[in-house]
């Protein structure tokens, strides 16, 4: 596995009367380890680009990827402004599922990617998800699948010769061809299963897990969000997915970033902390989430990404830069897996915040139970929400 370390300089100096403490941050923009796509990952995509570009057609000997994105930039934008202002604006022909899936495919997939693996670099120091897959019979299901980005950078960072078992769920038919085409270009020896159900219909029964060999890793991608606009299909989901509590299971979850969405996020992570599930990110802690007491506080976090001149195309296109990006993600183990593996709650407090405090930068901090504020001298521009402060040496000795 690509190992991505996530470092920061810091110098904590506590200070008399009750004031804050003081963070010294040096130079975060190199402590901060930017996100790369594997060679893998992005050679799967083009493929897959190209595939679907030229179904039904003979694609010519060299393809020219820039030339099929300029093509789109009308579905792009279209969909951009969809997604970011009023979901019913998207024209009918966008809402076509072919066209809709090739352009998220186009779009929106890669910037994707890079969340995940940014969520995985968060992780690294708690679990190898290399060693823990290669030790178990390794179930993918990937609820509300999409293009695949989640379950393929995951698929990204481990041997490509390993077989897995993947499930991908979505109810659109065009997003499950590609994302099996994806899936199979990146993993060809493992079993794909394309599943077209709506996750109200998902059963925990039905996948016949093996509670002593199998580990399971569920995958929800940009998809709570929208579940949990529907309150009973929602409930029944949420039902069926507790019940991985009772078997070895990681559970990835990443949302968009914005207030609301990430609050209910928090929620759900409480939810799932109260069945026996323990969360190993961001939170410090198992407790319940203390910024959901202010409703104007919401945790979600960044990273930076080393975007590829393709993506850089893409954002122009946009109008946009995503070098930085945004989103709520947790990852959370199971009871019974997180005692196999010895793990234990993450040191030191979490950067949730960045507030001015009579005009002063500072950083907003869970340590579990409670939020505390710290001043931050240097750019606090790059003193990114997920990362821990307090502990961080310790992890560098570590990997020494």
């Amino acid at each position: 596995m690509k190992t991505m370390l996530l470092r920061v300089g810091e110098k904590h100096i506590t200070e008399s009367s009750g004031h804050p403490s003081e963070i010294q941050v040096k130079d975060q923009k190199k402590a901060e380890k930017t996100i790369s796509l594997p060679a893998n990952l992005e050679e799967a995509w083009i493929h897959t680009v190209r595939t679907f570009h030229f179904s039904g057609r003979k694609m010519p000997k060299k393809p020219s990827l820039a030339r099929i994105i300029s093509s789109h930039s009308e579905s792009l934008q279209t969909l951009w402004q969809a997604y970011t202002q009023e979901r019913r604006d998207i024209s009918k022909y966008l809402m076509d599922p072919k066209q809709l899936a090739f352009t998220y495919l186009l779009g929106f997939h890669l910037s994707n990617c890079a969340r995940v693996l940014s969520l995985l670099a968060r992780i690294n120091q708690m679990i190898d998800l290399t060693k823990i897959t290669s030790d178990h019979h390794c179930k993918f299901i990937d609820l509300g699948a999409g293009t695949g980005a989640m379950t393929g950078a995951m698929l990204s960072t481990l041997k490509k010769e390993h077989p897995f078992s993947i499930s991908l769920w979505d109810f659109r038919r065009p997003f499950l061809n590609v994302s099996d085409h994806f899936i199979k270009r990146l993993s060809p020896n493992s079993q794909v299963q394309t599943i077209k159900r709506r996750l109200e219909e998902f059963s925990f029964a039905k996948q016949k897990i093996n509670s002593h060999s199998d580990l399971s890793i569920i995958s929800l991608g940009f998809v709570w969000n929208e579940l949990q606009k529907h309150p009973p299909a929602a409930k029944k989901f949420l039902a069926e997915l507790t019940k991985f509590s009772r078997v070895k299971s990681l559970i990835f979850i990443i949302d968009p970033a914005s207030n609301q969405q990430s609050r209910d996020l928090m929620s759900l992570r409480d939810h799932l902390a109260s069945q026996q599930f323990k969360p190993l990110y961001p939170c410090p802690q198992h407790s319940a989430c203390p910024m959901l007491r202010q409703p104007k506080d919401w945790c979600f976090s960044e990273s930076m990404w080393e975007r590829s001149p393709t993506m850089e195309q893409v954002d122009r296109i946009l109008r946009i830069n995503r070098s930085k990006l945004n989103y709520s993600g947790y990852v959370l183990a199971s009871e019974s897996l997180y005692q196999e593996l010895s793990l234990s709650p993450r040191k030191g407090k979490i950067i949730v915040g960045r507030p001015l405090v009579n005009e002063t930068p500072h950083s907003l901090l869970c340590d579990g139970d409670q939020l505390s504020k710290q001043i931050i001298t240097g750019d606090p521009a790059t003193h990114y929400r997920g990362l821990d402060l307090l502990g961080i040496d310790e992890l560098q000795k570590s990997r020494k």
